[in-house]
């Protein structure tokens, strides 16, 4: 080896050596508390309070915090949200309807670093359990939770975070996940649509009836559906399976590329007609083709295995 490679690794080793003291001293200066490297300031959580009975309609919009709507006859009428010197929400509400938005008056240059926020604060809001509002909840990063109360028609929307929605009776609903799973269990929607759908995570349905169509996506994560009932259905991945136990519906299209269909529909064959191809998969479906209720499915490369409840194949 080169004299002059030496001196080179020897002060690249000299400077990694500094910059790692130089570390621990800082996170010494502040007793390991990541928190207090963040540019966003101190934090606080605030409470504010609104008339929960006048309650038509409701937006919550966040960046990184979880967004939580919960049905609660305690806290009722209260929203709880953090707020720092430079980072918070505002909070509004105005003929009915609550405004709760993130805002965030860093500098460009406050942004750059490896630590913006270490803290696990979210958005809470508490309505009665019996409250029909519409709600529309969005988030970037944080993960949305709907649980507890009646609601209207619902729409939620993360970018990297999941949506969990359970013990709800809205009118519709639409959940939508980039990165993130979709999980909705103990729904009731009485009246409109329900769309669940994910990019690259999962979507789970447990416990429901749905009075209208019901629509499940995901392009490279799989579909899970217990004891679900419905009208219509259309269930679609890319490269993820779909699968079903005590699935009840007027119609049903499923479709994979890449994965495999399997599947308990209730009743029995002779309540359905079926159509079920693949390309280079097998495909194993009742015989009954005189019933009432149509079942279109199709892989490319994937399974297909569906059967009834009285053990029809």
């Amino acid at each position: 080896m080169k004299k002059s490679t030496k001196i080179w690794l020897i002060a690249a080793a000299a400077l990694l050596a500094v910059g790692l003291a130089l570390c621990v001293a800082a996170l010494a200066s502040v007793d390991f508390d990541f928190a207090k490297l963040g540019t966003e300031g101190a934090y606080e959580t605030k409470t504010y309070a609104f008339d929960a009975e006048r309650l038509a309609s409701a937006e919550v919009i966040s960046v990184s915090q979880d967004i939580r709507i919960v049905g609660s006859d305690e806290k009722a009428g209260t929203v709880e949200y953090p707020v720092g010197e430079k980072v918070g929400y505002e909070v509004s509400f105005s003929d009915g309807t609550l405004l709760v938005r993130h805002y965030d008056h860093r500098k460009w240059y406050e942004h750059i670093g490896l630590f913006f926020s270490f803290r696990d604060d979210a958005v809470v809001v508490y309505v009665p359990t019996d409250a029909v509002f519409a709600l529309t909840c969005q988030s970037t990063s944080g993960s949305i939770e709907l649980s507890g109360f009646a609601g209207g028609r619902l729409f939620a929307k993360s970018t990297s975070g999941s949506i969990r929605i359970t013990d709800l009776a809205p009118a519709a609903l639409e959940a939508r996940s980039t990165s993130g799973s979709v999980e909705a269990a103990r729904l009731r929607v009485v009246e409109g649509d329900t769309t669940l759908a994910a990019v690259s995570g999962s979507v789970r349905l447990e416990d429901a009836e749905c009075a209208a169509r019901l629509d499940m996506s995901s392009t490279s994560g799989g579909l899970r559906l217990t004891n679900v009932a419905c009208g219509g259905a259309g269930l679609r991945s890319t490269s993820g399976s779909v699968r079903f136990t005590r699935l009840r519906c007027e119609s049903l299209e499923a479709k994979s590329v890449s994965g495999s269909i399997d599947g308990v529909l209730t009743g029995s064959a002779d309540d359905y007609r079926f159509t079920a191809s693949s390309t280079s998969g097998s495909v194993a479906v009742p015989a009954g083709q005189n019933g009432g209720r149509e079942v279109r499915l199709r892989t490319t490369s994937g399974s297909i295995d569906v059967r009834t409840e009285d053990g029809s194949r």
